[in-house]
């Protein structure tokens, strides 16, 4: 494996033009009064690739020539080894030992300068002979000079490719996103594209997607394509045709807008999947190919570990990555397989390279350009040309193609034996990095990232958008055609170009506020007393429904003194209007009597109004009232005849008998208690004792003269 030696992360485009454009562009012409520009070389053409025995054709252009003689020489380095040196040979002195020196001639009034040797394998260079003795990539250096002076006047390097037979091809994935920011007006009628310049870039990268020689991997943005599709101009139209009419091409969603990698982290997981479904089902809609769901683009270069969770969480089995979000730094070789990534599992991470990045900002010409993509993907397969391996390229968001560059590239690298334009899914396939046996985990540069405070504010205002649009969709029965408007305004509010400014507020704020107004709009209206006349009825309950929309509510009744026969609960379908709806009730007995109303979603997790009900009732209980009769009745009968068990008893208390025939029974009832004991006892034959006759006078005796007992005469 070759090392890799260089700072992680890819320098801007507009730094790096800038650099590479001052290091190249060459010295001013010494000598030379009033020189007004220096002068420079511009590479006209040169092969592809080179196989030993081929003829190297090599043509240059001499631009702003000084005046005098001048000599272009030809300066052929030696096998680059890693990508490091690759890196410096762009702007560092070539040593070699092959130098071919010509005089430019003019040509239809251009000065040129041009070789064509033989490249040989082995042997001694000459004037019509080049050495390459291997495969792999070599640096040429071109330079302007005074003749027969080393004093250089203007410099380019570009490259040689040897190679013949590749044992297999290098994938190269190129991501193209397609995307546009949204207008400021989120309630903008008109969805015309107004800036020219963007439609021509994205007409420029819908016309260059059907020429790639190959697979081309292209993320566009449902947002985009529907508004394109939905345009006045019949461009917009013809733009989305041209997108999806290559059949070879490959789709991934990056969100229904340009969603940028820290949405991820700061929005909620339903908002994303809305996200993702959402984009799926308009892009498939809208360019009728299918979309590779499980792969996603996650842009910027902080992606914590969190974001890489959400997109497995979605459906993502790979996700790719910046190159800036992912640290290289342990690695002695490029990186061009998939990934494990730390701290998260179930899902594999593809990086963006970012030397392919910096090629494509380079200012120089499109041959030179182009060639220098070649080679720098060279250099990627020669470090394991045996290997089964894959590298890809995420473009800028908002790139700006130059045609003549694009096509160059497309053009070398469609040739080159050993590189392939394969889509982003070929890639996935391949087997992962490995060291020792075991399967790489690179860790996220920061795996705890989060969003800038003004970029969280705006995704925290995006989840109560759709919080509120959730709750919404689960009440709308019929008439919600604005919903889909909704939708899409809150899909394009978490866009990369809006997330943390007032245009964003204006969107993710405009569901807000059209969600709360419908959700406001349930009302019930109030109801003091309501009066009932029996037991039994049915309770009137009214409902305002100002939301323009059918929904679906659950009416809840609680009351500790009703029972309401058909439940506490009703789920009804209530119109854009005012509603009265009647309730079964059964009251328990005369009097007041209060019914607590509220208006729920039909989860029950949503109070939308409520209200307090007085219901009075005038109704006679029939049960108590037939056990109050029956009681009465009861005590009635027993009083009737306890009083006249009273009145018998106190009749024969009454009419006992005259005194001589109480005494005379009560004689005889003695006679009968001590007779027995004192018959037999000797005496009077009839059983009577002599000693018995004396008392029997006495008590005569006693009968008028003593105090009598009670009930005799005489006796108390």
């Amino acid at each position: 494996m070759m090392p890799v030696r260089y700072a992680r992360g890819g320098m801007s485009a507009v730094l790096f033009s800038l650099v590479l454009a001052l290091a190249w562009v060459g010295a001013p012409v010494p000598g030379v009064s009033g020189q007004g520009t220096a002068p420079g070389i511009r590479l006209v053409a040169v092969p592809v690739t080179v196989a030993s025995g081929d003829t190297l054709s090599l043509t240059v252009e001499i631009t702003d020539a000084p005046a005098g003689d001048v000599e272009v020489s030809f300066r052929f380095g030696s096998r680059l080894e890693t990508r490091s040196e690759f890196r410096e040979s762009t702007d560092s002195k070539i040593r070699s030992d092959q130098v071919i020196t010509v005089e430019p001639t003019p040509s239809a009034g251009v000065l040129t300068a041009s070789i064509d040797p033989t490249v040989a394998g082995k042997g001694r260079p000459a004037e019509d002979r080049v050495v390459l003795p291997a495969d792999g990539v070599y640096p040429l250096e071109i330079v302007l000079h005074e003749a027969g002076s080393s004093t250089r006047l203007a410099r380019i390097v570009t490259y040689v490719i040897r190679i013949g037979e590749a044992a297999r091809q290098l994938d190269f994935a190129w991501v193209w996103p397609f995307h546009t920011a949204p207008p400021e007006d989120p309630n903008a009628a008109d969805t015309r594209f107004e800036d020219v310049a963007e439609l021509d870039r994205l007409a420029e990268i819908a016309d260059l997607a059907g020429k790639v020689p190959g697979t081309l991997t292209l993320a566009p943005a449902a947002a985009t394509v529907e508004r394109l599709a939905g345009s006045a101009e019949d461009a917009g139209a013809a733009i989305v045709d041209s997108l999806s009419r290559p059949t070879t091409n490959e789709f991934v969603p990056v969100g229904y807008a340009g969603l940028a990698g820290d949405a991820w982290t700061g929005l909620g997981l339903g908002v994303l999947q809305a996200q993702v479904t959402g984009a799926t089902a308009a892009l498939e809609a809208g360019i009728a190919r299918p979309i590779r769901r499980e792969i996603r683009v996650l842009g910027g270069g902080k992606i914590s570990a969190g974001a890489v969770t959400a997109a497995r969480d979605t459906g993502a089995t790979h996700v790719l990555l910046d190159a800036g979000a992912v640290s290289v730094e342990d690695l002695r070789f490029t990186l061009a397989r998939p990934f494990a990534i730390e701290g998260v599992t179930g899902i594999a991470g593809l990086r963006s390279d970012p030397g392919l990045a910096e090629d494509l900002a380079n200012s120089s010409g499109s041959v030179q350009t182009a060639q220098l993509f070649a080679a720098d993907l060279s250099m990627i397969y020669f470090d394991a040309p045996d290997t089964a391996r894959g590298t890809v390229l995420l473009a800028p968001l908002d790139w700006d193609p130059p045609r003549e560059l694009v096509t160059e590239i497309f053009a070398r690298v469609g040739t080159a034996p050993h590189l392939a334009f394969s889509g982003l899914s070929a890639i996935t396939t391949v087997e992962p990095v490995t060291a020792d046996g075991a399967t790489v985990a690179l860790p996220l540069t920061d795996p705890d990232a989060t969003p800038s405070s003004a970029r969280a504010t705006g995704y925290d205002l995006v989840d109560t958008a759709a919080a509120n649009l959730t709750l919404l969709d689960s009440l709308v029965v019929d008439g919600g055609e604005d919903l889909p408007t909704w939708h899409n305004t809150l899909l394009e509010s978490p866009d990369t170009d809006l997330v943390g400014t007032s245009t964003q507020d204006a969107y993710a704020g405009a569901v807000v506020a059209d969600t709360s107004d419908a959700l406001a709009a349930i009302e019930v209206e109030p109801i003091e007393d309501v009066r009932l006349t029996a037991r039994e009825a049915d309770l009137p309950v009214t409902i305002r429904n100002g939301s323009g929309m059918t929904l679906r509510l659950v009416i809840n009744l609680e009351s500790p003194t009703v029972r309401f026969p058909e439940g506490s609960s009703h789920e009804i379908d209530v119109p854009p209007r005012i509603v009265t709806e009647e309730f079964p009730v059964e009251v328990s007995g005369p009097g007041p009597h209060v019914v607590t109303m509220r208006v729920l979603s039909p989860d029950g997790a949503q109070v939308f109004a409520q209200s307090r009900i007085r219901v009075r009732s005038t109704a006679v209980n029939s049960v108590a009232l037939i056990l109050t009769i029956g009681s009465l009745a009861f005590l009635a009968l027993w009083w009737i005849v306890h009083n006249v068990r009273d009145k018998e008893k106190g009749r024969r208390g009454r009419h006992i008998g005259s005194a001589q025939e109480v005494w005379a029974r009560h004689e005889s009832e003695e006679a009968r208690r001590v007779g027995p004991s004192r018959r037999g006892q000797g005496g009077d034959p009839d059983g009577r004792d002599a000693t018995t006759e004396a008392p029997s006078a006495a008590r005569e005796a006693d009968v008028t003269a003593a105090p009598g007992r009670v009930g005799v005469p005489g006796g108390r």
